[in-house]
């Protein structure tokens, strides 16, 4: 059982760059999309700290050392926080599309989860055989982008529409249209 984070196993530089090349870069001349080691990748908060972005588990206590404390030798562990280990493709979100929680937290945005790259034993990873993301999982992050398009479309077309109808309905109340009928009011 490991206790330490897993170092990445390959440069992601270039198809960081491919990335770049595709989607482009955000207004703080960062790239929309980028692809991080799960295992390592680090978000800063609010209060200046380090926190592990896709955070799994603690790893186990190890003993690391002793101390003494008049008679008594007190043992001394250690537990690292341990991330997922595998390639995970994350996309930009700017501060303005954030919750307002987040927009005070994060005033330049920050980026969320989008892909998490396959290993290539089929989610084992004893060997420590990674698969690094190639041209194709390029092609997958595209098409994840345009369904999250079309998706934002179609909710924006779903809202416009429950939008004009509630005008609608308010115009109707105020000419009396949709006043309920509630029999004759004989006293």
């Amino acid at each position: 059982m490991r206790n330490a984070p897993t170092p990445q196993p390959c440069d992601v530089s270039d198809f960081n760059r491919k990335l770049a090349e595709r989607f482009g870069m955000n207004r703080f001349d960062g790239p929309n999309v980028r692809c991080v080691w799960g295992d390592t990748a680090t978000e800063v908060q609010p209060d200046s700290t380090e926190r592990l972005t896709y955070f799994r588990r603690m790893g186990p206590r190890m003993l690391v050392g002793t101390f003494k404390r008049g008679r008594l030798i007190i043992p001394r562990y250690e537990q690292h926080p341990l991330g997922v280990e595998r390639f995970v493709v994350e996309k930009f979100k700017a501060p303005e599309t954030l919750p307002a929680a987040d927009r005070q937290r994060f005033p330049r945005g920050r980026y969320v989860f989008l892909y998490e790259v396959e290993t290539t034993l089929a989610h084992d990873t004893t060997q420590g055989q990674y698969r690094p993301p190639g041209d194709d999982t390029l092609e997958h992050v595209a098409q994840i982008l345009a369904g999250q398009d079309e998706a934002d479309r179609a909710l924006d077309r779903e809202l416009e529409r429950m939008s004009m109808e509630f005008e609608r309905n308010w115009d109707d109340n105020a000419a009396g249209r949709n006043a309920p009928y509630r029999g004759a009011q004989v006293r």
